[in-house]
């Protein structure tokens, strides 16, 4: 494939161009009411052509790929280029020494079929039939082949595979959630995976009502990853710290966070699933944002390292792209305690499974508001004495990073790669009826 795209770069006749190949092969299975009623397989391109003369940068992108068509992606990129003039652009990513390539395809989950699929729904619906439950949930197989050439002489071109296993489970009073994910569908537990929403579900059984107000939080790692997930899109890419719209904007150096709180960006942990590249083919490089506490750094692109002068960390999203260098293989550092002791040494607080229907009322300041879900259970005197019913929550999520008190030695793969984690003091505004 990069020998097809190289050849295409004579077609152009730009200063400088760039064109991006990505081929998925999906497959889907998704279920309600312990039914399929989605099943799908998707193999989908998206052919994205970038050229640039002199400042003016024009973009085109489709979903065929052929030459014929590559002749006319780079007609209209050149035409939309007359329209379009950055006086901050320098250049695409230059010409690399290489890259380290990643281990994370498996043939095994790119050639896990429909029926495969379907069978794992079946023995997860059995295992909810048996507990008087119905369950929700989808299983999916990815297999995902980048390439990316540019006219400096760059090339990269790799495969990722990703699975991934959510399920709910539902009982008349109470629901429970799990999902894994891995590169490797081996490596996923169903049966545990299902075992854990069963088992949060029938926990969750008549929840009762609990007064808003600040609790100690136990988060599991899902809750913790939702948080992290957000404050990542608002605080670690470098556009926004240099237009002083993140948190970090004028605070590296400083501390800001509790000296339990280490968060980095490793493409190169396999538990990430991360690529090699970003979507410009710049080798990626492992970036911390937060270490022990202490403001670090923030992940740049090639035009923002341009810009502002810095190492382009290999953290570019698909041009033409408003947002900036984004990190996308996020994980909290483990800490030193085992999870069952964050509960066991506390006196009263909530254990969270993890929230939903996140909103940002503050970018800045980091002040985000949302709902606890399928599993919220009040601690006292370290144990989990019984359910509640779901709580709003609004905190600044930094402020809160600060009253982190203990992290788990155990880590799950979610969007983050993230622990248990302890919060005094966590801000709760409002109940539900459920």
């Amino acid at each position: 494939m990069i020998e097809k795209l190289k050849e295409s770069l004579s077609l152009s006749d730009a200063d400088q161009t760039e064109i991006f190949l990505f081929n998925e092969q999906m497959g889907l299975t998704r279920f309600a009411n312990s039914v399929i009623h989605q099943n799908l397989i998707r193999n989908w391109n998206i052919l994205n052509t970038r050229l640039v003369y002199g400042k003016n940068i024009g973009t085109s992108r489709t979903t065929r790929f052929d030459k014929n068509t590559m002749k006319e992606q780079i007609r209209l990129a050149k035409e939309s280029s007359k329209f379009i003039k950055d006086p901050d652009f320098v250049s695409l990513p230059p010409k690399q020494p290489g890259y380290t390539e990643l281990k994370n395809w498996s043939r095994k989950t790119e050639s896990f079929t429909p029926e495969e699929r379907g069978d794992w729904v079946e023995r997860i619906v059995k295992m909810m039939k048996k507990n008087g439950l119905t369950t929700a949930g989808y299983l999916t197989t990815d297999s995902t082949a980048l390439s990316v050439v540019n006219s400096t002489g760059l090339e990269a071109s790799t495969q990722v595979t990703e699975a991934e296993l959510a399920v709910t489970a539902i009982g008349e009073s109470g629901t429970g959630y799990a999902e894994q994910r891995s590169y490797e569908i081996g490596k996923i537990d169903m049966e545990a995976t299902a075992q854990r929403a069963i088992d949060k579900a029938l926990r969750s059984k008549n929840p009762t009502e609990i007064e808003p107000g600040k609790y100690t939080v136990v988060l599991e790692p899902l809750a913790t990853s939702d948080f992290i997930h957000y404050l990542s899109f608002l605080a670690f890419g470098a556009l926004a710290f240099h237009e002083d719209r993140s948190y970090l904007s004028q605070k590296l150096g400083e501390q800001v966070a509790s000296p339990l709180v280490t968060i980095y960006d490793d493409p190169y942990d396999h538990r990430a699933i991360g690529l090699p590249f970003d979507f410009e083919g710049a080798a990626k490089k492992r970036v911390t944002f937060i270490e022990e506490g202490m403001a670090k750094g923030v992940a740049y692109d090639s035009y923002s390292a341009n810009r502002w002068k810095k190492e382009n960390t290999g953290h570019a999203l698909l041009p033409p792209n408003p947002h900036g260098p984004f990190p996308t293989d996020l994980i909290m550092k483990a800490g030193t305690l085992p999870k069952d002791e964050l509960i066991q040494s506390c006196k009263k607080g909530l254990l969270i499974t993890r929230f939903w229907y996140i909103r940002v009322l503050s970018p800045k300041e980091t002040l985000f508001t949302g709902m606890t879900r399928d599993g919220t259970f009040l601690i006292e005197n370290g144990e989990i004495t019984r359910p509640v019913k779901n709580l709003r929550f609004q905190e600044k999520v930094m402020d809160a990073l600060t009253r982190v008190d203990a992290v788990s030695k155990e880590v799950e793969a979610h969007s983050v790669v993230a622990p248990w984690i302890r919060i005094r003091d966590l801000n709760f505004i409002g109940g539900t009826e459920y």
